[in-house]
């Protein structure tokens, strides 16, 4: 059993080689071997990159499969415009794929571009609202930046911001309790079918 374990792995590490050597790609072109690179690393493009048509496409592979940390890296891309045209549109799009996936740091970053005004009307109070997400999803550095923002606010600004957030974790302990059973529920229901499947014994006459 541990020769054929071995001859098993054999094998598929020369057919990996092979098939990396007959497409003539490197570690950026992504294209034909994404199954071997992790989304995390698909969007991490220098300006250098040889083939970034190819590295961009996979990419936004990644992203369209919801990948929420390719999202946020294609996101930071069109953001910076270093590698590819600056795109503010496009930036806050992945951005919002990636927060709605609960990425912390997309929802930094996108809380920024409403504080900015990058590529949208400045909205200090959504700003603020996404500030306090990427904290509570456990970006810390989101905390005392979120005050900061809260602190630029007018009362109503504030008072809209407080009841947003307040409906989106009302809504999301509903979720909770909709999909979680209780622990009384689990106490009080059967365990599977086993309990259809008892027969009392019966005294014999």
């Amino acid at each position: 059993m541990r020769f054929l374990l071995l001859w098993t792995s054999l094998i598929l590490t020369l057919c990996v080689t092979q098939h990396l050597q007959a497409t003539e790609i490197n570690r950026f072109q992504y294209g034909l071997n994404e199954l071997l690179i992790p989304a995390s690393e698909r969007c991490k493009i220098l300006p250098e990159e040889p083939n970034l048509a190819a590295a961009l496409v996979a990419c936004e592979e990644a992203a369209n499969q919801g990948n929420p940390e390719a999202q946020f890296l294609l996101g930071e891309l069109y953001l910076i415009g270093q590698v590819i045209p600056q795109d503010y549109n496009k930036a806050k799009h992945w951005f919002e794929q990636a927060s709605t996936n609960g990425h912390a740091k997309a929802q930094y970053q996108l809380a920024f571009m409403y504080y900015r005004g990058e590529g949208m009307k400045q909205d200090y109070t959504q700003a603020y609202i996404m500030m306090k997400m990427a904290a509570v999803n456990g970006y810390t550095e989101a905390i005392d930046v979120s005050d900061e923002i809260g602190s630029l606010m007018d009362r109503d600004q504030r008072a809209l911001a407080f009841y947003t957030l307040s409906k989106i974790f009302q809504d999301y302990a509903q979720h909770l309790k909709q999909s979680v059973p209780s622990r009384l529920d689990l106490q009080t229901k059967p365990q599977g079918s086993n309990h259809n499947n008892i027969i009392e014994a019966k005294p014999q006459d």
